[in-house]
């Protein structure tokens, strides 16, 4: 229980948090770098960790993709004494390392611990004008999935679409909609799992298309793929939102909880079992019945066989990418050893229930107990290598007189009040976007069918909760605002 403390703030903290620089040597620094996915989950946390640390703390995490957070994991390019050091104290990922990159590490003396931290959902949104998310949207096989974007099915009322979606051509404001295909570039983790997801999922019932690789070379799974010269390159999970928000007739692949977090239009796919459901619909199960049986049995193992695309089950979800954080076992290229316990500590958190906990407000799903214990073993391990010299960081929970206030103790009394303010905003912001869901769920409707109340169809309740999103966001705007300038006022800033 020893960060039942951490607040619940999201992004919203980067509006409105005061920024202290402290020069010289004396802050603590964690840096990082990986997967795109799971940034406000990893960013969460390390704001929580900087606000209650008494020593100056300073954690970044850049969110470049997973293959560059592998890259400057291995330092490979790194040359002469510096030759296969990391960049940064640690990476992250959406895919393990290759059993290729695996051994090289390996085999050179740098093992290292892949830990997996949570799970999240790959899914498909979409920008059709009229056409809902949803039951009572699109709907599409990985057959058809795989021809749109090979670019094989280039209009949204082709006969194959419209077999799977009756509805389709009749809602469609526009004859021979364009279909776009938005796509991530530069080595992506995503692009990985959908490739991968379309190839195997395709093998039964149209094995050619999706094939690994085409006749004429061109490579079709992977992190970078050759893509067809008319689909949108977008760069970032940010980018490929962009990509499909700006461009009606769009479609794009991204994690589930960034799509809906942005308010994109998901389709539902269909699994293994045959059902065709959303990735909200499909919910935390769904992710989490993907685990399967593949993952070796220490942190320090060879990952690259893991499954967890197109498993059994009727509730499982088709596409589901695992983070995992990249530690060497040698940490000597750290030279403060407070900063090597601190990284620690830091990683460690991702593993006790109160905090991951909060990670679940962004669509991710914490490891089972099995991948838990193993990623507490492979710390312990690192913990118990550390030298005589490294400090031991110890919680502040309940008051410890006098004790509380030592240097290396992480105290849940230790809070600023722009991150009081925070946690007070979310809780309005929660407690509004309860009402809205609760309000939505009154106006799901297909058509007016009463006479003595009032009825919506499924657009005009689309356009009423969208228009009390919008005011929920209004509201909190404004409080934001009045605190920066109470902040402005109070503090010089």
């Amino acid at each position: 229980m020893k960060f039942s403390f951490f607040s619940s703030a999201t992004a919203l903290s980067a509006l409105i948090a005061t920024v202290s620089i402290v020069k010289g040597d004396d802050v603590l620094q964690i840096h990082g770098s990986g997967t795109t996915n799971p940034t406000k989950c990893i960013w969460l946390i390390m704001q929580d960790f900087m606000e209650r640390t008494k020593l100056p703390t300073k954690f970044t995490y850049r969110g470049v993709g997973s293959s560059t957070g592998q890259f400057e994991f291995m330092g490979t390019n790194h040359t002469g004494d510096f030759a296969y050091v990391p960049w940064n104290y640690f990476g992250s990922g959406d895919i393990p390392f290759s059993q290729e990159n695996y051994e090289l590490l390996n085999s050179n003396g740098d093992e290292f611990y892949q830990m997996p931290f949570v799970m999240g959902a790959i899914s498909v949104f979409h920008n059709i004008p009229g056409v809902p998310g949803g039951a009572g949207g699109l709907k599409l096989t990985p057959c058809v999935l795989a021809k749109i974007f090979r670019t094989q099915i280039q209009y949204w009322d082709d006969p194959e679409i419209v077999l799977l979606n009756d509805h389709i051509a009749s809602t469609l404001k526009e004859k021979r909609l364009p279909i776009k295909v938005a796509r991530r570039v530069l080595g992506s983790s995503s692009t990985a799992t959908f490739t991968q997801y379309l190839h195997e999922s395709t093998q039964m019932d149209c094995p050619d298309a999706w094939p690994t690789a085409t006749s004429s070379g061109e490579n079709l799974v992977g992190k970078v793929i050759d893509w067809a010269d008319t689909t949108l390159p977008c760069q970032g999970s940010g980018g490929v939102t962009d990509c499909i928000r700006d461009n009606e007739g769009a479609i794009g692949y991204i994690d589930a909880g960034h799509g809906r977090d942005e308010g994109l239009t998901e389709i539902e796919l269909r699994n293994l079992a045959g059902i065709y459901q959303s990735s909200r619909e499909a919910a935390e199960a769904g992710v989490a019945a993907a685990a399967g049986d593949t993952l070796p049995s220490r942190a320090d193992g060879d990952f690259s066989g893991v499954q967890l695309l197109n498993q059994p089950g009727e509730v499982t979800w088709p596409m589901v990418a695992m983070s995992y954080f990249y530690v060497r076992k040698d940490l000597s290229y750290i030279d403060d050893p407070a900063e090597r316990s601190l990284l620690l500590e830091f990683l460690g958190a991702f593993y006790d229930p109160d905090v991951i906990d909060e990670c679940r407000q962004f669509g991710f799903v914490p490891v089972g107990a099995t991948v838990n214990a193993m990623a507490k073993e492979a710390l312990k391990e690192l913990k118990d290598s550390l030298p005589a010299d490294a400090p031991e960081w110890t919680y502040e929970v309940d008051t410890i007189k006098g004790g509380g206030q030592e240097d290396y103790v992480i105290s849940s009394k230790r809070r600023t009040f722009a991150e009081y303010e925070r946690t007070s905003l979310l809780q309005d912001q929660m407690a509004l976007m309860a009402k809205v869901a609760e309000m939505e769920s009154m106006m799901k409707v297909d058509a007016l069918v009463s006479d003595d109340k009032v009825v919506y169809t499924q657009s005009e309740a689309d356009r009423i909760t969208a228009a009390l999103a919008l005011g929920s966001l209004s509201i909190v705007l404004w409080a934001v605002a009045i605190l920066y300038l109470l902040a402005k006022k109070l503090c010089g800033i």
